[in-house]
């Protein structure tokens, strides 16, 4: 099992997600958790209370990483998942993000995040990719200083990419829905 843990801008765990992979042990695909010291394991297995609203404030994976990324006008990265966040995270001055629960489940409110950002997307080579890549790109338009949507050159993903020898620099660049501008002009 790999763990996952999203955190609030002080670096307080706000919940986490499972990845599990074995079959039989009571955990396939994803499982999201949030803290609760009531519970023996100190975790409820939901992030919804019991009248089945969001118990937990939802935010963007590693986000003091994303703030400090925007604050040093550092580029930053959005996948469709953890995995791809965690293998680009593998080299050196990278910083990388996601949502939890995959594609489409972007939230509006994850734009206050990204003001000024240089970002740059990496969708996954499906029609779920390119559409969640597209909810990103409008999401992000007015506060983002600038915007550029990524494809894998090698796979369908990002760890796909990079397993397969791929290097940061050489994914497919698919559009540039806001290029960066030097000074009020192209660049």
């Amino acid at each position: 099992m790999t763990e996952y843990l999203y955190r609030d801008e002080q670096g307080t765990v706000l919940y986490g997600v499972a990845r599990c992979s074995r079959k039989g042990n009571g955990c396939q695909g994803f499982r999201q958790w949030r803290p609760d010291p009531a519970k023996r394991s100190g975790r409820r297995w939901s992030l919804y209370g019991e009248d089945g609203s969001m118990a937990v404030r939802l935010v963007p994976y590693r986000l003091p990483d994303v703030i400090t990324a925007v604050r040093q006008a550092r580029v930053v990265m959005i996948t469709e998942g953890e995995k791809d966040v965690e293998a680009l995270r593998a080299h050196p001055g990278i910083t990388a993000t996601c949502n939890a629960m995959g594609a489409g489940k972007w939230r509006p409110d994850f734009a206050r995040y990204f003001h000024g950002a240089d970002v740059s997307i990496v969708a996954d080579r499906d029609q779920a990719g390119r559409d969640h890549a597209q909810t990103i790109v409008h999401n992000l338009m007015p506060v983002a200083r600038s915007i550029y949507v990524l494809q894998a050159r090698h796979g369908k993903d990002t760890s796909d990419h990079l397993c397969a020898g791929g290097t940061i620099g050489d994914f497919i660049e698919v559009w540039a829905p806001k290029p960066y501008t030097l000074h009020g002009i192209g660049g």
